[in-house]
């Protein structure tokens, strides 16, 4: 079993991704895995009216993945930030600003100060990014859960059909609150 991560990240950002725009993916927690690792990018339903548009715009076209699968990329290094780094960061100071990759995240000095809410935020750094031509659907992908028949009974058996940890594959379904971990394809 090799291990990924699914990422659930919003149209506008996905255009970004795409485009090659955006570099670094900003998080408030990482997986527990080593880099280099794949990670799936899960493309939200789109929301209208957007935030950043006016009520003329509306419905404004955007990036569309239709709540799909539509690309991967490596993670091949994680920054951690953490509340010096955070928190020392004024819109002026546009070099370190930029040392830091938030230019490589789309983000400014406010918004990064904001989404950190006084806890450590985490740039995974996305590198090898392919784009599928077709996307794919959330039930191509599995993660593991607790075998049933273990579980129910409240034992964990160490001759379960299944493995040696009691897991057994499960397609997933519903698009993960951030991330989570899956099977890697």
């Amino acid at each position: 079993m090799s291990k990924a991560v699914m990422l659930s990240i919003r149209p506008k950002w996905c255009e970004k991704i795409a485009s090659g725009e955006k570099t670094i993916e900003v998080r408030k927690t990482r997986p527990k895995l080593d880099t280099p690792f794949k990670c799936y990018i899960y493309c939200t339903q789109p929301r209208y009216p957007h935030e950043d548009y006016i009520e003329t715009d509306y419905p404004k076209p955007q990036f569309y993945g239709g709540g799909k699968v539509i690309g991967e990329f490596t993670c091949d290094h994680i920054d951690e930030y953490d509340d010096d780094t955070i928190f020392s960061f004024r819109h002026e100071d546009y070099a370190r600003w930029n040392d830091f990759g938030l230019d490589r995240a789309c983000m400014h000095p406010e918004d990064f100060q904001n989404y950190a809410d006084g806890k450590w935020l985490y740039g995974w750094r996305i590198s090898d990014l392919k784009i599928y031509d077709t996307p794919k659907e959330l039930t191509e992908f599995h993660t593991w859960k607790k075998c049933k028949s273990c579980s129910k009974s409240g034992y964990e058996s160490t001759a379960c059909i299944y493995d040696e940890n009691c897991m057994v594959p499960v397609a997933i379904t519903k698009a993960p609150q951030s991330w989570c971990y899956v099977e890697e394809v």
